[in-house]
């Protein structure tokens, strides 16, 4: 929420910095006359005319540096949003569902039902899912699948042969299946 504000301030800012440039470019061809005979030689009318622009040069660089600042500033909050509103299990969970999709006979009928995530006892991070899927006769099977990424390679073991899903003592899996949610759709 705090991040937003300070967005939506900076754009505001921003919206002002356009719109008193905007001000002082029209004042500036309304209040523009060439330098007046009286002045004295053409050549003090042609040294005053160039001060005068290059003030403006300097106020206009000053202000494109400033824009260019706060939308610097505006990408880097938003990165940082969407870097911290990730847990590093629900990014791996993302990442296994892309991949456990990749393996079903029809990826159009997977639904994820629950995920969990635990790390074993060597450190790595497993994540299992519950999901349905439609099987080749047309009907729809609930089924289980663990998920790892070790030493950067994934892999998914539907058999059950690797280990299971169920949560016991030795298991204590967390359920992480709302913020799974949540995170899918933002992507």
């Amino acid at each position: 929420m705090d991040t937003e504000r300070i967005i939506a301030n900076l754009e505001a800012e921003r919206d002002r910095l356009d719109k008193a440039s905007t001000q002082r470019k029209q004042t500036r061809r309304d209040t523009y006359r060439p330098a007046s005979p009286s002045v004295g030689s053409s050549k003090e009318a042609h040294l005053e005319c160039s001060e005068e622009t290059v003030g403006r040069t300097k106020k206009r660089k000053g202000l494109i540096q400033v824009k260019n600042f706060m939308v610097i500033v505006t990408l880097l909050l938003t990165l940082l949003v969407e870097a911290q509103s990730v847990r590093p299990e629900v990014a791996q969970a993302v990442r296994g569902s892309l991949v456990l999709r990749d393996q079903m006979r029809d990826p159009d009928s997977f639904v994820i039902e629950k995920v969990f995530t635990m790390t074993n006892k060597k450190g790595v991070a497993i994540t299992c899912f519950e999901y349905r899927s439609r099987n080749g006769y047309g009907g729809m099977n609930r089924e289980s699948a663990l998920y790892t990424e070790y030493k950067g390679k994934p892999h998914v073991d539907t058999s059950g042969i690797g280990g299971s899903c169920a949560v016991t003592k030795d298991h204590p899996y967390v359920e992480i299946t709302k913020e799974f949610h949540e995170a899918e759709k933002a992507r």
